[in-house]
């Protein structure tokens, strides 16, 4: 018996009749793909592109369905013809096999080429980084937006030399600081007063006690949305000294840190909560003089709010935004 072809599907030419789908070579380029007839399974020669996001757009129930990364993309490509494939009476012969593989490696250039532009978008418009906000925007470089650190009426802030003898307890009733934010998440902290400080444990003698922080300026760096890190001081670490005397003994205690961080919270009202905790890590330990151990302790809650060039105040956040250059 002679070997004869099955029928091949037909498509629509002009003049009313109908050819059948194309034989031979599969699509040579990325531009040929989209027109490339195929069969899709019915009897009816279509478009590869009609074919592909149909299957895209549609579920097994009609509904719209998305693939979820990129890579199904190169699977799309190469599984709507095979599916197809599969539902056609059509054997497949050896022209038909190599139609089909060239599909299935221009679905994977495809892929790559999207993946690469993705990969590429994102390196354009740079890394994201912990960011401070001010009136929702991120801060230019080179530009200073002040600040100022108080503390709320009936909050006291403890510094403490948790090994010092008698170990007081100096509790700032009022406390100051100010200092500037910077882009990319940068500041610098350049004043830090502590006001009617009292020896909570009467170990120093009253009026005696003299606090002062060391090494202003302070540089400062976000560590992430939430926690604010005190990175460096000028001519030496960040830290205080606090003066007093002692069953009439003058004493000096010096504390210093390398890594000092505090935690960080945004209010309702466009405030920024500071924290100083209790609970510190192995670099943000405190060392001190009098004890020779890193035995320092600052525990307390202030805000912090920004002000613009007219002194009226902003509502400042934080959040992670491309890098500003």
């Amino acid at each position: 018996m002679e070997d004869r072809e099955p029928a091949r599907p037909e498509t629509a030419v002009a003049g009313g009749g109908r050819q059948p789908c194309r034989k031979g070579r599969g699509p040579e380029t990325l531009e040929t793909l989209a027109n490339f007839p195929l069969d899709d399974g019915a009897g009816v020669c279509k478009s590869a592109s009609s074919l592909i996001f149909r299957n895209l757009d549609c579920g097994s129930k009609g509904t719209r369905v998305g693939f979820s990364a990129l890579s199904d993309l190169g699977r799309v490509l190469s599984t709507t013809v095979i599916e197809t494939r599969k539902r056609s009476t059509v054997p497949r012969t050896r022209e038909r096999y190599v139609s089909m593989k060239k599909i299935h490696i221009l679905g994977l250039a495809l892929f790559a080429v999207f993946a690469f532009g993705a990969v590429a978008a994102s390196a354009s418009f740079g890394a994201e980084v912990p960011q401070w906000l001010v009136s929702g925007a991120t801060i230019a470089l080179g530009t200073e937006v002040k600040t100022t650190l108080e503390m709320e009426a009936g909050n006291l802030l403890l510094i403490e030399d948790m090994k010092a003898p008698g170990t007081p307890d100096f509790l700032c009733e009022v406390a100051k600081a100010t200092g500037v934010l910077l882009s990319n998440g940068a500041g610098r902290q350049t004043t830090w007063e502590c006001v009617k400080l009292v020896d909570d444990k009467s170990t120093c003698a009253a009026g005696s006690i003299v606090f002062k922080p060391l090494h202003l300026p302070w540089t400062t760096q976000l560590l992430s949305t939430s926690e604010d890190g005190i990175t460096a001081g000028t001519g030496g670490a960040p830290g205080w000294e606090v003066k007093c005397t002692v069953i009439g003994i003058p004493v000096t205690d010096t504390c210093e840190t390398t890594s000092g961080k505090t935690l960080l919270s945004t209010t309702e009202d466009g405030l920024i909560d500071v924290e100083f905790m209790e609970s510190i890590t192995a670099a943000e330990e405190v060392a001190c003089s009098l004890t020779k151990e890193k035995s320092g302790l600052v525990v307390g809650l202030s805000f912090l709010h920004a002000s613009n060039a007219a002194g009226e105040l902003v509502p400042v956040t934080t959040s992670l935004a491309a890098e500003v250059v």
